[in-house]
């Protein structure tokens, strides 16, 4: 097999750039279409995407034109800014179609680079194909009291909702999460239904607990999961990457580097009770049809078109 490495020139601050991009679209108006703002940064990611690999980016679409499927595609990466999701490709060749690549390619994004843990590589590479779910714990917790924090009466629904269908053990998000996860956690599915922060410095980096204090992507690291569970992180900006000692970082890449087999979470602010929604619809088609996650949120991706001015729909990844 041959393989080929290239670095992208994403600028001296692509955090910034990042930032930037989450701001704007957490401003943007619900009467003003998304669309242009989306595309627009989508075409600058595609940018630093080279021609080789965008031509067989196209390559891989005609193959599978007309099919069912979708081609899918894993980025292995220590960039942990650019969400290279939004790449804004033309991948028909007839102009039929455009679209980001998230919405047209079945996506996921690995960290690079791995340690050694008892005998067994985290995060493991390649990465698991499927996690087989018999336990599940969902992350939430009441925020009436808890200052600068509204109350989040979607999640809270979407937690009960989630414990009623599944058996879920419900975890409180408080100031004993860091412990749980380090010394109890051996379920094969964790969901948090909480409020999320993502910051430039890093301080208030991670998941808002009930106390106001965050569960930080250093405290995650302390874990050492068994079993690989899939990670959902249903809150706020959780998705967003950052640098720790100038490798890959952020809560995401921490859970991964845990050990959990899979990560889904939001690049930026989205709607309470329609992410609620989202999550509870999320594991009701996992769990009805044959289709992956990955595929599960291709499609949400792909609903871009039908509602240009949700934030909803090309936040997850």
């Amino acid at each position: 097999k041959r393989q080929s490495q290239y670095r992208s020139n994403t600028g001296s601050e692509p955090k910034v750039w990042a930032r930037n991009l989450m701001n704007a679209v957490n401003a943007n108006s619900e009467a003003k279409p998304l669309e242009p703002l989306m595309i627009g940064s989508g075409r600058i990611i595609r940018e630093q995407i080279p021609v080789w690999v965008r031509r067989r980016l196209l390559e891989l679409w005609q193959k599978f034109k007309g099919s069912a499927k979708r081609p899918t595609v894993l980025i292995v990466s220590d960039e942990p800014h650019i969400p290279w999701e939004l790449a804004y490709l033309r991948v028909d060749v007839d102009n039929e179609t455009d679209g980001f690549f998230g919405a047209e390619f079945i996506v996921g994004r690995w960290v690079r680079g791995c340690e050694e843990v008892a005998g067994s590589f985290v995060p493991a590479y390649p990465p698991p194909t499927e996690v087989t779910v018999k336990s599940m714990a969902v992350v939430t917790g009441d925020y009436s009291k808890t200052k600068n924090w509204n109350k989040l009466e979607g999640a809270e629904q979407e937690a009960k909702d989630l414990i009623a269908s599944y058996h879920a053990t419900k975890v409180n998000a408080d100031n004993q999460l860091a412990t749980w996860l380090q010394k109890t956690a051996d379920v094969d599915l964790i969901h948090f239904a909480v409020h999320g922060n993502w910051s430039m410095t890093g301080s208030k980096d991670g998941v808002v607990l009930i106390d106001g204090t965050t569960l930080t992507p250093t405290e995650v690291r302390a874990a050492d999961f068994k079993n690989e569970p899939f990670v959902f992180l249903n809150a706020c900006q959780l998705g967003q990457g950052d640098e720790t000692l100038g490798d890959y970082g952020g809560i995401a890449a921490a859970f991964l580097r845990a050990g959990a087999g899979g990560v889904v979470a939001s690049l930026w602010n989205v709607d309470d009770k329609e992410a609620g929604k989202l999550a509870v619809n999320f594991y009701k088609q996992v769990k009805n049809t044959i289709d992956s996650p990955g595929e599960l949120l291709q499609k949400e991706r792909s609903t871009y078109k039908q509602n240009t001015k949700s934030k909803l729909s090309l936040a997850f990844a």
